[in-house]
């Protein structure tokens, strides 16, 4: 089983307006990538389970991948309930809401705003 994980910043945090990609975390924060993944690979040892093993060559993928990987689970999401296909699942009682999603070019909360050079995704 593939598991992502995607890393983000709250909007309010101090460091928010510095870091808008995977390299200003690496310009402005060193060895904090190594740090998150280092988390990720060894969380699940003290219930007894394995390292985690790693995609992409251990790399930490910039935002547009990530972006990318929001919006494809979004969309199978969206069709999974669409087709009823969701039964047996635990979901929210009314998932009529649900149905309703953001389109896919709304899914990214927009409240920080992006500096100009890296405001085209």
């Amino acid at each position: 089983m593939i598991s992502t994980q995607v890393v983000a910043i709250d909007v309010d945090d101090r460091w928010a307006p510095e870091l808008n990609d995977v390299d200003d975390v690496e310009r402005l924060l060193p060895g904090t990538i190594s740090l998150i993944r280092e988390w990720f690979r060894t969380y699940k040892i003290p219930d007894g389970k394995p390292p985690n093993k790693f995609a992409l060559e251990e790399r930490c993928m910039p935002r547009a991948y990530a972006h990318g990987v929001i919006r494809d689970t979004h969309a199978a999401y969206r069709d999974l309930l669409a087709s009823g296909g969701h039964e047996g699942l635990h979901l929210p009682a009314d998932i009529s809401s649900l149905t309703g999603l953001a389109r896919d070019s709304e899914i990214v909360d927009r409240r920080l705003p992006l500096s100009p050079a890296k405001a085209t995704l």
